[in-house]
Protein backbone atom coordinates (compact mmCIF):
# COMPACT_ATOMS: atom_id res chain seq x y z
CA UNK A 1 0.00 0.00 0.00
CA UNK A 2 1.23 3.39 -1.13
CA UNK A 3 1.65 5.36 1.90
CA UNK A 4 -0.39 9.04 2.08
CA UNK A 5 0.31 12.08 4.26
CA UNK A 6 -2.47 13.75 5.94
CA UNK A 7 -1.80 17.35 7.07
CA UNK A 8 -3.54 18.25 10.08
CA UNK A 9 -2.95 22.09 11.33
CA UNK A 10 -2.43 21.71 15.23
CA UNK A 11 -0.30 23.58 17.52
CA UNK A 12 3.20 22.25 17.93
CA UNK A 13 2.48 20.70 21.04
CA UNK A 14 -0.40 19.02 19.74
CA UNK A 15 2.05 17.83 16.75
CA UNK A 16 4.28 16.29 19.45
CA UNK A 17 1.64 13.65 20.26
CA UNK A 18 0.09 12.77 17.29
CA UNK A 19 4.20 11.96 15.63
CA UNK A 20 5.02 10.70 19.35
CA UNK A 21 1.36 8.12 18.48
CA UNK A 22 2.39 7.38 15.15
CA UNK A 23 6.26 6.24 16.11
CA UNK A 24 4.51 4.00 18.70
CA UNK A 25 1.21 2.46 16.43
CA UNK A 26 4.43 2.34 13.28
CA UNK A 27 6.50 0.28 16.75
CA UNK A 28 3.62 -1.53 18.58
CA UNK A 29 0.50 -2.05 16.84
CA UNK A 30 -0.22 -5.85 16.04
CA UNK A 31 -1.34 -5.38 12.68
CA UNK A 32 1.18 -5.30 10.06
CA UNK A 33 -0.44 -3.03 8.26
CA UNK A 34 -1.30 -0.08 10.63
CA UNK A 35 2.58 -0.82 11.47
CA UNK A 36 3.64 0.26 7.62
CA UNK A 37 0.81 3.00 7.37
CA UNK A 38 0.62 4.29 10.90
CA UNK A 39 0.69 7.88 9.86
CA UNK A 40 -2.22 7.46 7.70
CA UNK A 41 -3.77 5.43 9.85
CA UNK A 42 -3.65 7.70 13.08
CA UNK A 43 -3.68 11.15 11.32
CA UNK A 44 -7.20 9.87 9.55
CA UNK A 45 -8.95 9.29 12.21
CA UNK A 46 -8.70 12.95 14.06
CA UNK A 47 -11.49 14.43 11.94
CA UNK A 48 -12.87 18.41 12.41
CA UNK A 49 -15.66 17.85 14.40
CA UNK A 50 -17.72 19.84 11.62
CA UNK A 51 -16.82 17.24 9.40
CA UNK A 52 -19.66 15.05 10.95
CA UNK A 53 -21.60 16.98 12.79
CA UNK A 54 -23.78 20.71 12.91
CA UNK A 55 -24.62 21.84 16.33
CA UNK A 56 -27.15 24.79 16.20
CA UNK A 57 -30.62 24.94 17.73
CA UNK A 58 -30.54 21.11 16.99
CA UNK A 59 -28.03 17.94 16.33
CA UNK A 60 -27.56 17.13 12.75
CA UNK A 61 -25.27 14.22 12.17
CA UNK A 62 -23.91 14.26 8.15
CA UNK A 63 -22.29 10.63 8.56
CA UNK A 64 -24.24 7.04 8.81
CA UNK A 65 -23.48 5.77 12.38
CA UNK A 66 -24.67 3.11 14.48
CA UNK A 67 -25.58 4.63 17.40
CA UNK A 68 -25.11 8.60 18.64
CA UNK A 69 -24.79 10.07 22.02
CA UNK A 70 -24.80 13.58 22.48
CA UNK A 71 -24.86 15.30 26.16
CA UNK A 72 -24.25 18.94 27.84
CA UNK A 73 -23.68 18.33 31.28
CA UNK A 74 -26.37 15.19 32.30
CA UNK A 75 -28.43 16.62 29.57
CA UNK A 76 -29.34 14.66 26.49
CA UNK A 77 -29.16 16.91 22.89
CA UNK A 78 -29.52 13.45 20.80
CA UNK A 79 -29.40 9.68 21.37
CA UNK A 80 -30.40 7.04 19.47
CA UNK A 81 -28.14 4.78 21.70
CA UNK A 82 -28.85 1.17 23.33
CA UNK A 83 -28.33 0.39 26.64
CA UNK A 84 -24.95 -1.30 26.96
CA UNK A 85 -24.35 -4.91 27.90
CA UNK A 86 -22.38 -4.62 31.83
CA UNK A 87 -20.05 -6.89 31.17
CA UNK A 88 -17.40 -8.07 34.32
CA UNK A 89 -15.77 -5.82 35.49
CA UNK A 90 -12.10 -6.96 34.43
CA UNK A 91 -8.44 -6.46 36.40
CA UNK A 92 -8.23 -3.20 35.10
CA UNK A 93 -11.06 -1.98 36.86
CA UNK A 94 -8.88 -0.31 39.09
CA UNK A 95 -7.25 1.80 36.46
CA UNK A 96 -10.24 3.37 35.13
CA UNK A 97 -10.28 6.62 37.10
CA UNK A 98 -6.86 6.96 36.09
CA UNK A 99 -7.28 6.61 32.51
CA UNK A 100 -10.14 8.71 32.56
CA UNK A 101 -7.89 11.77 33.88
CA UNK A 102 -6.20 10.99 30.57
CA UNK A 103 -8.73 10.50 28.69
CA UNK A 104 -10.98 14.37 29.87
CA UNK A 105 -6.90 16.01 29.43
CA UNK A 106 -6.24 14.12 25.63
CA UNK A 107 -10.16 15.54 24.53
CA UNK A 108 -9.48 19.01 26.18
CA UNK A 109 -6.08 18.98 24.49
CA UNK A 110 -7.78 18.06 21.08
CA UNK A 111 -10.90 20.24 21.35
CA UNK A 112 -12.96 20.42 18.38
CA UNK A 113 -11.89 17.27 17.00
CA UNK A 114 -13.40 13.70 16.71
CA UNK A 115 -10.73 11.05 17.95
CA UNK A 116 -11.37 7.04 17.36
CA UNK A 117 -11.05 5.02 20.02
CA UNK A 118 -7.72 3.50 19.50
CA UNK A 119 -6.16 6.56 18.25
CA UNK A 120 -7.37 7.85 21.67
CA UNK A 121 -5.69 5.43 23.13
CA UNK A 122 -2.56 5.85 21.03
CA UNK A 123 -2.62 9.45 22.03
CA UNK A 124 -2.74 8.71 25.26
CA UNK A 125 -0.06 6.64 25.18
CA UNK A 126 2.14 8.98 23.29
CA UNK A 127 1.21 11.80 25.80
CA UNK A 128 1.52 9.57 29.18
CA UNK A 129 5.49 9.16 27.78
CA UNK A 130 5.75 12.46 26.68
CA UNK A 131 5.16 13.45 30.77
CA UNK A 132 5.39 10.99 33.66
CA UNK A 133 4.41 7.78 31.73
CA UNK A 134 2.36 6.63 35.01
CA UNK A 135 -0.09 4.77 33.43
CA UNK A 136 2.03 3.10 30.87
CA UNK A 137 4.50 2.17 33.81
CA UNK A 138 1.58 0.62 35.92
CA UNK A 139 0.16 -1.42 32.73
CA UNK A 140 3.56 -3.34 32.13
CA UNK A 141 5.26 -3.17 35.52
CA UNK A 142 1.83 -3.84 38.01
CA UNK A 143 0.08 -5.95 35.33
CA UNK A 144 2.58 -7.41 33.04
CA UNK A 145 1.55 -6.11 30.21
CA UNK A 146 3.48 -6.36 26.67
CA UNK A 147 3.90 -3.14 24.36
CA UNK A 148 1.77 -4.30 21.12
CA UNK A 149 -0.75 -5.46 24.05
CA UNK A 150 -1.50 -1.94 25.50
CA UNK A 151 -3.68 -0.60 23.30
CA UNK A 152 -5.70 -3.43 23.66
CA UNK A 153 -6.23 -3.09 27.23
CA UNK A 154 -6.63 0.89 27.14
CA UNK A 155 -9.12 -0.31 24.64
CA UNK A 156 -11.18 -2.40 27.68
CA UNK A 157 -10.84 0.43 30.28
CA UNK A 158 -12.06 2.65 27.65
CA UNK A 159 -15.16 0.73 26.60
CA UNK A 160 -15.90 -0.15 30.68
CA UNK A 161 -16.20 3.76 30.74
CA UNK A 162 -18.42 4.27 27.94
CA UNK A 163 -20.51 1.36 28.72
CA UNK A 164 -21.31 2.99 32.42
CA UNK A 165 -21.59 6.42 30.97
CA UNK A 166 -24.61 5.15 28.92
CA UNK A 167 -26.20 3.14 31.26
CA UNK A 168 -26.08 5.95 33.46
CA UNK A 169 -27.11 8.18 30.67
CA UNK A 170 -29.80 6.00 30.31
CA UNK A 171 -31.07 5.43 33.67
CA UNK A 172 -30.16 1.95 33.39
CA UNK A 173 -30.10 -0.17 37.28
CA UNK A 174 -27.12 -1.38 37.01
CA UNK A 175 -24.21 -1.95 38.53
CA UNK A 176 -22.24 1.45 37.44
CA UNK A 177 -19.57 2.93 38.51
CA UNK A 178 -21.68 6.29 39.51
CA UNK A 179 -18.80 8.30 41.10
CA UNK A 180 -16.75 8.32 38.45
CA UNK A 181 -19.49 9.26 35.45
CA UNK A 182 -19.92 12.12 37.82
CA UNK A 183 -16.45 12.75 37.70
CA UNK A 184 -16.14 12.51 34.15
CA UNK A 185 -19.36 15.22 33.38
CA UNK A 186 -17.85 17.60 36.10
CA UNK A 187 -14.74 17.45 34.59
CA UNK A 188 -15.83 18.36 30.66
CA UNK A 189 -17.07 21.79 32.42
CA UNK A 190 -20.89 22.55 30.52
CA UNK A 191 -18.90 21.18 27.11
CA UNK A 192 -21.03 19.24 24.56
CA UNK A 193 -19.56 15.26 24.79
CA UNK A 194 -20.30 13.47 21.36
CA UNK A 195 -19.96 9.50 20.57
CA UNK A 196 -20.42 8.45 17.63
CA UNK A 197 -20.57 4.24 16.99
CA UNK A 198 -19.35 4.00 13.10
CA UNK A 199 -18.59 0.46 13.26
CA UNK A 200 -17.77 -2.35 15.67
CA UNK A 201 -14.13 -0.92 15.62
CA UNK A 202 -14.32 2.33 15.74
CA UNK A 203 -16.24 5.27 17.89
CA UNK A 204 -15.40 8.38 17.99
CA UNK A 205 -15.23 10.65 20.86
CA UNK A 206 -15.09 14.52 21.32
CA UNK A 207 -15.80 17.55 22.89
CA UNK A 208 -17.34 20.96 21.35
Amino acid sequence: MKKQCIKLKLPNELSNIVNNAIELASNYDPNSRVRENAELFIKAHIVPLESFIIINDDVKIKINVMERLVLKDTSILLSDIMPCKIQLKNKYQSLMNLYLDYKIKLLTLFYGYFVCNDILNYLIWAYNSLTNDYLIKRLINDYRVKEKSIVKVLNDIFNLIICDLINYTLKRSTSIERSLIEKFLKDINNKIFILLKVDNDCIYVGLT
